[in-house]
């Protein structure tokens, strides 16, 4: 069965949709888009709703016409642009929770480069907000600051294979905390929640106290409260990389390759063995031997680096004897383990049957397809969470075997 089930083997797409922006306390929402200065939200009962942004210096659109969801994205060139928010409540750089996240693609500087600030004249440590990014360490700084003693700045160095990289600031209480690309990189807890109130007014590449900020700017997104790891995961859309997870396939077929969200034009496949096109961004790779591919981006004056690794079988040396089942599985439809089934599938001569008792011993689930993965759910219903029982009945080299365990669901 094994043989006649090969050609079922597909490659597991990981593409990244277009960022879904979480509702709860959104304030503003500028993705850019026909290099459009306004929210985008349109809430108008809110203190941020429809929240206008003045061009001074004349920011430009990416000539390119690229962004991060297919729109444009906003240019600064490091000189006199710049952009000053309107009617920003001062109320929400005090002492509230709030969330900031955006895209950046820096540009070439030799300085310190402000990207975002609030602060009054003058560069001292005194109810200060500030985002700036510097060039020679690649580090980006969030400075939260009420005076010399009370602070809570978090920092990190961007990742280098990246060109577009996501940001996302988070004060909660008296902690803050800075993601990039979905990772926690920082968090600091301060003495108390600090007091950020001043006269001043948002701005985007100021030159109060850093150079104005040199580079690329979108889907910039503000919220009233501290967003979640869960909430950074649905802002992050993964630019610049392969959208192919790592697989498995027989020996003498293909996966074809495709990609996230990105501006690149030039494309390098290494090693060039078993690649349809090495210049091409989305071809097909198939590899006679386990091999790890790696995808050189560029664009402009950025560069961007990812890789997939193809593992592949030889279905004459699969050992049917053993059935691998993991220990447990998380059916909550976020991509991620949300399929219990067998792990090994092609390895199996001829599948029974694969069955998933509950607590009291009622069928759940049952199925003689190898591939197929029981979603978690009983007559259109979630099952609760807890332990199940799983048995498996199937034939290698002309034997009857029976695997059972237990499995836990996971909510």
């Amino acid at each position: 069965m094994k043989y006649c089930l090969a050609f079922l083997l597909t490659t597991l797409l990981a593409l990244q949709s277009q960022a879904q922006i979480p509702q709860q306390g959104l304030e503003a929402y500028f993705s850019f888009d026909d290099c459009a200065l306004i929210d985008t939200t349109a809430i108008i009962a809110s203190d941020f709703g429809n929240v206008n942004i003045t061009n001074t210096g004349d920011v430009k659109c990416d000539p390119t016409d690229c962004g991060i969801n297919g729109g444009n994205s906003l240019v600064f060139d490091g000189n006199a642009n710049q952009l000053n928010f309107l009617n920003t409540p001062s109320n929400i750089f005090s002492v509230t929770n709030f969330s900031m996240s955006f895209y950046l693609k820096p540009g070439f500087s030799t300085s310190i480069n402000n990207i975002f600030s609030k602060r009054d004249l003058g560069c001292d440590d005194f109810h200060v907000f500030s985002i700036d990014y510097n060039p020679g360490s690649n580090v980006l700084t969030a400075t939260l600051s009420e005076d010399t003693g009370i602070n809570g700045t978090v920092r990190m160095a961007l990742d280098p294979g990246r060109c577009w990289q996501h940001v996302v600031l988070v004060r909660e209480g008296a902690t803050s905390r800075l993601f990039l690309n979905g990772s926690l990189r920082d968090e600091k807890q301060a003495p108390k929640i600090i007091d950020l109130t001043n006269s001043a007014g948002l701005t985007v590449a100021s030159m109060i106290c850093e150079e104005r900020y040199a580079g690329s700017l979108d889907e910039l997104v503000i919220y009233r409260r501290a967003l979640s790891q869960r909430d950074v995961d649905a802002l992050f859309v993964n630019p610049d990389q392969i959208a192919n997870r790592d697989t498995t396939i027989f020996i003498g077929n293909s996966v074809d390759i495709g990609l996230t969200s990105t501006c690149a034009e030039d494309f390098v496949w290494s090693p060039a063995a078993g690649v349809s096109d090495i210049n091409a961004g989305t071809p097909a790779l198939s590899p006679t031997v386990t091999t790890t591919y790696r995808l050189n981006l560029a664009e402009a004056n950025c560069e961007a680096v990812d890789s997939v690794r193809i593992t592949v079988l030889d279905p004459d040396e699969l050992d049917c004897s053993i059935v691998y089942l993991p220990k447990a599985f998380t059916p909550n439809n976020d991509g991620l383990n949300d399929g219990f089934g067998i792990s090994n599938p092609n390895a199996i001569d001829d599948l029974l049957s694969f069955e998933i008792f509950d607590r009291w011993g009622s069928r759940v689930f049952s199925t003689d397809n190898p591939f197929e993965a029981w979603d978690g759910t009983f007559d259109g219903q979630e099952i609760n969470p807890g332990v199940l029982l799983y048995r498996v009945r199937h034939v290698c080299r002309g034997e009857e075997l029976v695997a059972v365990g237990s499995l836990s669901v996971i909510r």
